[in-house]
């Protein structure tokens, strides 16, 4: 019995850690749209309590450098979070790149290339 109660507790520790993770994730996926120098930002992440669990961070590069990063506290869709940028005229072939963070773990990058 002594050896079966060290088993059981690392099990049921096991399990809430596990529980805990499996709520946490990051986006599932991204749109980027650019138009008249406007960044459009859409991250699925589907939620059930936005005010607990959300797209913390929006961080928009170019060329390495950071240009915004937008800190929500909350998302109030529970399906997806959006952020608006204003990049003004950039040059043809200017990569921009795009990352979302989950409030609880996990980050999604992508890239978009200005036509």
């Amino acid at each position: 019995m002594r050896k079966k109660l060290p088993r059981l507790a690392l099990l049921l520790a096991s399990l809430f850690v596990l529980a805990g993770v499996s709520e946490a994730h990051p986006a599932k996926d991204m749109v980027l749209t650019m138009e008249n120098g406007l960044l459009g930002v859409m991250a699925s992440h589907g939620v059930s309590d936005g005010k607990e669990h959300y797209i913390r961070y929006f961080t928009v590069r170019i060329g390495g450098e950071m240009i915004y990063r937008l800190e929500a506290s909350r998302q109030p869709d529970r399906n997806d979070a959006m952020g608006l940028f204003y990049l003004g005229t950039l040059k043809k072939g200017t990569v921009v790149d795009v990352e979302t963070e989950c409030s609880r773990s996990g980050t999604l990058r992508k890239s978009i290339t200005v036509k």
